[in-house]
């Protein structure tokens, strides 16, 4: 999984990296299937769902979308 995480886009590897290292064991077993998921997509795809661009059309997927947004920003403040 971490593997997968490893994107081409600097700005999601500082994202889906820390978030699968630190939230993957605490996932239900729906959410890391949505990661999985998450992950097949093109990266600009996954960026523009990060960034509030687009909203992810798959059932799930932009809830696991804004955990991701959620952590990261919880992650700085701490």
């Amino acid at each position: 999984m971490l593997w997968r995480c490893r994107r081409g886009v600097r700005e999601l590897d500082s994202l889906l990296r820390p978030f699968a290292e630190d939230c993957y064991d605490e996932l239900s077993p729906l959410d890391k299937t949505r990661l999985q998921t998450l992950l097949d997509y093109q990266d600009t795809q996954i960026l523009d769902w990060i960034l509030g661009r687009e909203i992810a059309d798959r059932e799930g997927l932009q809830s696991l979308v804004d955990s991701i947004i959620r952590y990261s920003k919880e992650s700085r403040v701490a």
